[in-house]
């Protein structure tokens, strides 16, 4: 009898051993890598007077392109510029994008600004005989946010083709330097 006694004292350690590594195992997860900021920055910061600041965050473009941050220095009110979202290298692809910052004529005190913007995001890049062709995600609005106060102007959730939900979101914040 003292042998079963014994035996059974050792079973019951190795499940308890093995219970609590398959606990710590199961606690354990692998490391996502998240997916670079991509920092794009118009104009020039030494003489700018305001900042427009656009987060841009979408999983469904391909890795390097999921998380990019478009920095536009504006020198005075109102202001209008034109550039582009690609590689230089890509001639005119539908790369082009523009913002417009302005305050109300009848509040110049006011501290609300309005921006209207036409981005074009570079989500994926493919190459055709040859050619790098870029794929792009076109945001347009106008919208007055209030000066240091990020504002979610676009959003949107999908699922993908396996059921997964994907998300995609444009924060824009105005601040005076």
């Amino acid at each position: 009898m003292p042998n079963l006694l014994i035996n059974k004292e050792y079973i019951m350690k190795k499940m308890a051993l093995s219970l609590i590594a398959l606990m710590g195992l199961a606690g354990c997860s692998s490391t996502v890598k998240e997916p670079p900021l991509t920092l794009i920055e118009v104009g020039s910061k030494a003489s700018a007077q305001a900042v427009i600041e656009f987060d841009y965050k979408n999983q469904m473009a391909d890795f390097e392109y999921q998380r990019q941050k478009l920095v536009v220095y504006i020198n005075a009110l109102p202001e209008q510029r034109e550039f582009q979202l690609c590689d230089q290298s890509l001639e005119d692809t539908g790369c082009k994008s523009a913002i417009s910052a302005w305050q109300n004529a009848l509040k110049p005190d006011s501290t609300r600004v309005w921006v209207k913007y036409d981005l074009n995001f570079m989500i994926q890049m493919a190459k055709e005989s040859g050619v790098r062709l870029p794929k792009m995600n076109g945001l347009q609005s106008q919208v007055a946010v209030d000066w240091g106060v990020p504002e979610q102007v676009s959003g949107q959730t999908r699922y993908d083709e396996t059921g997964e939900m994907v998300q995609q979101s444009l924060t824009l914040r105005a601040y005076k330097l």
